[in-house]
């Protein structure tokens, strides 16, 4: 009787452990976000001033081609509109909307918890892709990524979940709002959930429809922004020829760089949440035969990235220019990667069991999770990094290009060195900038964080206890 006692409770202690380990590194990697908090990367400042002039336009009866704005979504101007209506100055608008996006992160941690079921597999996978990496790193930036994935999350969620009318329209109308060519990633991800979870064309549409009709309401709100702004329907920023890459070969390299280019590709930076998002929708593919839905909602999904990634290659900042990491492709990549979690169980199941029993692979695998999410915690402890890497001596400025690198005063120059060269170059590329920025102490707080979440993955059970609909399936 005593040896059953003593081995049950080695076994609780042993499940224990990787909660009490997640929740004790995990406090500790909050800490670097409180003394960095806030992040100015830019666009909030300039949102803030924008803001300004909406509200004086408005005041004065003024709602076409208001000057001194620009270019940034709808959804990222609200907040600022009101805060500078209410007379609020530039540094306070800036905290504010960087504590929103904080805030927004940690809903989407305790969210996701929640809908996966503490302690199922499912919520150990959803913590080690969403809890480290750029999701992480941008939780005390004042740039919008962050909370474009919340609320992409947030309609999954809903979506998979209560499916309330009022709500999955107005998700959808924020979502769709945020930014110019949002319905194209909304479009995918829902039709990947409602065909992954079975049934008829005339369900399919049902559940669409408060989608269809918030996204419509959404591109519609786009459009009367920018009249507001700039007096035309489209956002002169994104259309204007000169920001545009020039031939195949240059978008084809550009999209490639988005995913595996060693100064912020999706893969190097945060390789569990490209790996969800890319191959494990891919795999789905393979089991056509046993799981026509699943599979159809797979190619939903890799059309999704794939229409992202190709807008993005075309333009002439695909990375988001100053930041670091994919941070334009982030909110896509993110919300895909959160319905490979529960859509993709089977394919999620075969790759667990091929690292079950094989140390090496496993090692290696936490090696490159660990070198990967490294650089993200980097970027926090020292936020002049990323500035000075795009400054001289920075590698922008190689020999035979205009100081700076500049698409509007030597458009030819930009694309040459800018993008033909910098994403590539291997002699001090910008992951190696960031991994230099953390020490042995933080080092090794992260890794062990990651190695509490892997441990609670490895150990925890499979069978679903969350509020979702979709993981019984």
């Amino acid at each position: 009787m005593f040896f059953l006692r003593a081995t049950t409770s080695v076994r609780s202690l042993i499940h224990r452990l990787p909660v009490v380990g997640s929740i004790v590194f995990g406090s500790l990697l909050v800490w670097p976000l409180l003394v960095a908090f806030p992040i100015n990367g830019g666009d909030a400042l300039w949102v803030s001033q924008s803001a300004r002039a909406l509200v004086g336009c408005a005041r004065q009866g003024d709602w076409s081609n208001c000057p001194g704005t620009f270019q940034f979504g709808l959804t990222q101007h609200l907040p600022a509109i009101f805060l500078t209506w209410r007379g609020l100055g530039d540094d306070a608008v800036v905290f504010i909307l960087t504590l929103i996006n904080f805030m927004a992160f940690g809903w989407l941690l305790v969210r996701g918890i929640r809908f996966f079921g503490r302690g199922s597999r499912s919520m150990w996978l959803f913590l080690l892709t969403f809890a480290v990496g750029p999701v992480y790193a941008y939780s005390v930036y004042s740039f919008s990524e962050g909370l474009t994935l919340v609320f992409l999350v947030a309609l999954v969620i809903e979506l998979a979940t209560r499916q309330r009318f009022i709500v999955l329209l107005l998700l959808a109308f924020v979502s769709a709002s945020s930014r110019e060519t949002a319905f194209l990633t909304i479009a995918p991800l829902a039709l990947a959930v409602v065909i992954g979870d079975g049934g008829s064309w005339r369900k399919w549409l049902l559940r669409l429809r408060p989608i269809l009709i918030g996204t419509a309401c959404g591109v519609a709100a786009v459009f009367w922004f920018n009249f507001w702004k700039f007096g035309t329907l489209a956002n002169p920023h994104y259309t204007d020829p000169i920001r545009r890459v020039p031939g195949l070969t240059l978008k084809a390299k550009n999209a490639a760089a988005i995913w595996i280019s060693p100064s912020g590709g999706v893969l190097p930076v945060w390789v569990i949440g490209g790996a969800l998002a890319l191959f494990v929708p891919a795999m789905a593919l393979v089991g056509f035969r046993r799981n026509r839905g699943k599979s159809i909602a797979a190619v939903c999904l890799i059309v999704g990235l794939v229409a992202q990634t190709g807008l993005l290659a075309s333009w002439y900042a695909p990375f988001g220019w100053v930041a670091w990491g994919p941070r334009l492709i982030l909110p896509v990549v993110g919300a895909t990667a959160f319905i490979a979690v529960f859509l993709f169980n089977e394919q999620i199941e075969r790759v667990m069991s091929f690292f079950k029993w094989r140390i090496g692979a496993t090692g290696l695998g936490l090696s490159v999770l660990i070198l990967s999410v490294l650089p993200n915690l980097g970027f926090i402890l020292d936020r002049t990094a990323i500035a000075n890497w795009f400054t001289p001596p920075g590698p922008l400025l190689i020999p035979g290009c205009v100081e700076p690198a500049n698409v509007e005063l030597n458009r030819q120059n930009y694309f040459d060195c800018a993008l033909d060269f910098a994403p590539w170059q291997l002699g001090r590329t910008l992951w190696d900038v960031g991994l230099h920025q953390v020490g042995r102490g933080w080092a090794t707080i992260c890794g062990l964080f990651v190695l509490s979440m892997a441990a609670g993955l490895a150990t925890a059970r499979t069978t679903p206890t969350g509020d979702k609909t979709l993981l019984d399936g």
